[in-house]
């Protein structure tokens, strides 16, 4: 019989003894042989996720890396037999978790681990690349757009995948909290495409399937198109995290779960609000000093005035030459 079966079979005892039998019953179930615990496992896809159920026992050591090819393991002591690429979730409840990516060749699997590790806020901001890596192997982080795109940077380096960053500016005048969205885009063998690791999802053609970049993306969107429309799930996991969303300006902490939940926290909201943010396209360039530089793409005065207001280091473009240096002529 369980500890906390028994307790609710005592009758009539006052509140000051069920206090003290549930911490005990707590500290029961807190305190159980981790023997006694199954390890459970599954997939994170795109769609949802996959239970998956160990080949047999083992005793070898978990593995120290993030990344593992497609293979079979010894983890919390049974082996599983990982086959397919993405990521990969084990956890021994009261006990551990652990967090891998499977490199089977497959981008969008690796993209959509990636995804599934992060969730949108602030808490995590202030940790190194290095330090985000490393608790992604154990906890989900909680990290903003520009950091989740440079961390995806650095995760996909030395898969050999090449990548940029992408600013994507709003026309409205500028707040100094929501004037841009930073994204991804990532090479593939049929081009640039663009990526919201932020958002949980990538952008292809809805006809063909293909990938868009990010200057397609820019101005199907200019066109009228919706961005929901062009955009292909990465995860379905919780993209925002409550309370998680805190920053202090002029020594004031204020909480944006409100304008969160209100610009992406639904699928009109989220709408809304990248309709804004994809208006004025910027690629970063990196320096011979590994600094990145942003380039922008402006069609009149009146963005190239906004680029500059956002950030005196940005340097304006006019289409025909931000086309040629980025993408080899017009897309």
């Amino acid at each position: 019989m369980s500890c906390l079966f028994s307790i609710y079979r005592l009758p009539g005892v006052v509140l000051g003894v069920v206090g003290v039998l549930l911490s005990l019953a707590v500290g029961c179930a807190l305190s159980a042989d981790a023997a006694d615990t199954p390890v459970i496992a599954y997939r994170v896809l795109p769609t949802g996720t996959e239970r998956i159920s160990p080949v047999g026992p083992c005793s070898e050591t978990n593995p120290e890396s993030l990344f593992l090819k497609v293979g079979t393991y010894c983890i919390g002591g049974q082996q599983w037999a990982l086959s397919q690429g993405g990521g990969v979730r084990f956890y021994q409840p009261t006990q551990w978790n652990r967090y891998y990516i499977v490199h089977s060749g497959n981008l969008e699997a690796v993209l959509s681990a990636i995804a599934w590790g992060v969730s949108h806020g602030a808490t995590d901001n202030a940790k190194s690349l290095t330090d985000l890596g490393q608790s992604l192997k154990t906890k989900k982080l909680v990290i903003t757009c520009g950091k989740v795109s440079l961390l995806g940077q650095y995760l996909l380096k030395p898969l050999g995948v090449q990548s940029r960053l992408v600013s994507g500016l709003k026309r409205q005048p500028i707040n100094g909290y929501d004037d841009s969205h930073a994204l991804l885009e990532v090479k593939t063998p049929s081009g640039w495409q663009l990526v919201d690791l932020d958002n949980n999802r990538w952008f292809v053609d809805p006809a063909t399937g293909g990938s868009l970049s990010a200057l397609q993306v820019f101005q199907r969107v200019a066109a009228g198109e919706s961005v929901q429309s062009l955009a292909k799930p990465l995860a379905l996991d919780a993209a925002y995290a409550p309370r998680g969303f805190i920053e202090t300006t002029n020594n004031v902490a204020y909480d944006y779960d409100f304008f969160s939940e209100d610009n992406v926290g639904t699928p009109e909201g989220l709408e809304r609000w990248s309709k804004e943010v994809l208006s004025i396209l910027g690629l970063a360039e990196m320096d011979k000093d590994g600094k990145n530089h942003y380039y922008f793409r402006v069609s009149n005065r009146a963005e190239q005035a906004q680029v500059l207001a956002t950030s005196k280091a940005y340097t304006p473009m006019l289409p025909a030459n931000f086309d040629a240096r980025f993408y080899g002529g017009p897309q």
